[in-house]
């Protein structure tokens, strides 16, 4: 990770563009069309050759390998997901045993979405949270490859967001088995709540739009959290937890700030303004 920091670093501190190496190229999937606010694409690490396609309102399309479009969506929890601007269903993960038969997570994803519970669509200023807020869910596919649950398996985490902009949005599990969630600093603009900045889930700013909720010090990070072993309840500094310290994810060991008072757990970096 500090490696290619310092690569991204070094690349943006250069006048001269970056170039396409020679050996990539891009080519459009022939007969793919009709694609809904294509946002996102990822494999599941199966050797299926597929490619799974993330669409903003809430479903998720499968190009096989031969390169044609199902018509089935492969998930579809339009119901579930506050869609529109910078809001949505904004990414997929695959778990690692995606495709292992026996391990833990055979058959196992995860999608992070805006929440619309809570919303009012016809006059937005009498909605209440959750509306709009970033939640992580696990989902399991079908006996059909192609066809998943619609229904969340469980709730991992759900973090309150204060304006309807910078959600960050993309998730990835590490070799090491953990997963990797980019969020942004809340919206607005200029992070008027100062989210990015902020590592004590205490001093938090909640005058304003800014929300009172601990789980608002997450915003503005990347976290990386065990999807496989969850925390019970008990005194802990998991900043997304129930009321009474119990979460569907634990710390890794080695994440930075894991056991400090007065820090968020789940944070692995922070100031960032919308990754």
């Amino acid at each position: 990770m500090k490696t290619l920091l310092v690569v991204a670093l070094a690349l943006l501190s250069t006048a001269t563009p970056a170039q396409v190496p020679d050996d990539v190229s891009l080519e459009p999937v022939p007969g793919v069309t009709g694609l809904s606010a294509p946002l996102g694409l990822k494999h599941a690490d199966d050797g299926s050759g597929r490619i799974f396609i993330v669409e903003q309102g809430g479903t998720v399309r499968v190009i096989d390998s031969a390169g044609n479009l199902l018509a089935d969506r492969f998930v579809d929890i339009s119901g579930l997901v506050l869609s529109g601007g910078e809001r949505g269903l904004l990414d997929i993960a695959f778990h690692p045993g995606y495709a292992s038969p026996g391990d833990d997570g055979q058959g196992l994803f995860y999608l992070h979405y805006s929440n619309i519970e809570g919303c009012d669509l016809d006059n937005p200023n009498l909605s209440v949270p959750p509306c709009g807020d970033t939640v992580v869910a696990e989902f399991s596919v079908s006996a059909d490859p192609n066809v998943a649950s619609n229904t969340p398996e469980r709730i991992i985490l759900t973090v309150s967001q204060d304006f309807s902009n910078h959600n960050g949005g993309q998730m990835r599990f590490g070799a090491d088995g953990y997963l990797y969630l980019g969020l942004g600093d809340g919206g607005s603009a200029n992070d008027p709540c100062n989210r990015a900045q902020t590592l004590d889930p205490e001093l938090i700013e909640t005058s304003g739009s800014c929300k009172n909720d601990p789980s608002a010090a997450l915003l503005g990070k990347m976290l990386r959290i065990d999807v496989d072993a969850p925390t019970l309840a008990g005194t802990n500094n998991l900043c997304a937890a129930a009321g009474d310290g119990s979460a569907e994810y634990a710390i890794p060991p080695d994440n930075p700030f894991a056991g400090m008072d007065n820090r968020c757990g789940e944070v692995l970096h922070y100031g960032l303004r919308n990754p």
